[in-house]
């Protein structure tokens, strides 16, 4: 399980005096207290490292690329997992113009546009979109770029089920992840780890996900993955 903090709870130095939030930390640590398997602590990474790099668009509710890396990291090292260095990526700045959720929500034009960045590597991925009945090989769908919800470029937005499949990696491990719409910036990071990464957003898959793991007697890893703010709806999750 990994529950990643939001910007109102990292940055909250930055909000005025007089806005009084409840602690995501303390409900994050309440959680993993009570959990009965891994649990994977970003918080204290991302937290560390919010003044080296933009760990959260200013004008939109998701972490950044960089902050989904330094999730990959905690993930990898407790995973007995190798993970790959910032310097093997080929870091992309696709965009200078990203205003998202929270810009809609407030219409403020004084505030300068957020940048996005992709972590590229070269691998011969298929990439199956599985209700849409599309396949592609690549996780980024650049179309995004000229529209609003440039996130969206992530995995081609939210999608019920997603199974990506390197065929360049020598493994045959699986693993499924169960997530919303933040996980779609560290699934890139996985790919370099994983033969197939079966991706399942409870909240358009209508199916069993007891069922389909029955079905892919290969998977062997599982990530729950949501930030915090996302579980305060606990039936988005629909595990049995």
């Amino acid at each position: 399980l990994m529950i990643v903090p939001t910007s109102e709870e990292i940055n909250y130095k930055k909000l005025p005096s007089n806005v009084v939030l409840p602690s995501q930390k303390e409900m994050i640590d309440y959680i993993y207290s009570k959990i009965k398997f891994n649990t994977v602590n970003v918080y204290d990474t991302i937290n560390k490292n919010n003044d080296k790099y933009q760990m959260y668009y200013y004008l939109d509710h998701h972490w950044t690329t960089y902050a989904a890396y330094y999730a990959y990291l905690e993930y990898a090292k407790n995973n007995d997992i190798q993970p790959l260095d910032i310097t093997d990526f080929d870091v992309e700045l696709v965009t200078k113009d990203f205003n998202g959720t929270l810009y809609s929500k407030t219409n403020d034009y004084s505030r300068n546009s957020d940048s996005i960045y992709v972590f590229n590597r070269k691998n011969n991925l298929k990439v199956e979109y599985v209700y849409e009945d599309k396949v592609t090989d690549t996780m980024y769908e650049y179309s995004y770029l000229d529209k609003k919800d440039k996130y969206s470029l992530f995995l081609d937005n939210n999608h019920p089920l997603i199974i990506i499949t390197n065929n360049d990696i020598i493994t045959n491990k699986e693993i499924i992840v169960i997530k919303d719409s933040y996980a779609n910036s560290l699934i890139p990071f996985l790919v370099n780890h994983f033969k197939k990464v079966h991706v399942i957003d409870p909240r358009y898959y209508n199916l069993s996900i007891t069922s389909y793991l029955k079905e892919n007697p290969n998977i062997k890893d599982g990530l729950i993955i949501y930030n915090a703010n996302g579980l305060d709806d606990s039936s988005i999750l629909g595990l049995e």
